[in-house]
C-alpha cells in the first residue's frame, strides 16, 4: 500500500477519531469540524480493513462513515447555506434580514439541546 504500513494507517485513524471527539465535545462554532476528523478516521480505518481483509471492520467503518457524512451535513453545510441566505437577504433589505434573524433565533430557542 504505497509504502505505508497498516499499523500506521490504524494509528492515524485512532488519532483522527480522538481529535474529532476533542473538537466536537465543547459544542462551539468550530465543533462541526470534529465530524470531518471522524470522516478522516473512517477512511483510515477503511484502508486498514481493506489491507487486512477484515470484512467486519470494513462494514462497521462504512456505516460510521455515513454517520460522519450526516454530521458534516448538519453541522457544516446546512449552517453555511443559512449564513449565505442571510447575507443575500441583508443585501436586499435590512428589515427582511432582521425579520429572518429573529425567526431563526426563536426557532433555535425552542429546539431542545
Amino acid at each position: 500500500m504505497m509504502g505505508i504500513s497498516l499499523d500506521t494507517l490504524a494509528c492515524a485513524g485512532s488519532l483522527a477519531a480522538a481529535a474529532g471527539a476533542i473538537v466536537l465535545a465543547p459544542r462551539r462554532r468550530y465543533s462541526g469540524w470534529g465530524w470531518v476528523l471522524f470522516l478522516a478516521s473512517n477512511f483510515f480505518w477503511i484502508a486498514t480493513a481493506l489491507g487486512r481483509s477484515d470484512v467486519q471492520q470494513l462494514v462497521m467503518q462504512g456505516i460510521l462513515s455515513i454517520a460522519s457524512l450526516v454530521g458534516v451535513w448538519q453541522y457544516l453545510i446546512v449552517p453555511m447555506h443559512t449564513r449565505a441566505r442571510f447575507k443575500r437577504w441583508a443585501a436586499l433589505s435590512p428589515s427582511l434580514a432582521m425579520d429572518l434573524a429573529i425567526r431563526t433565533s426563536q426557532r433555535t430557542e425552542r429546539e431542545p439541546s
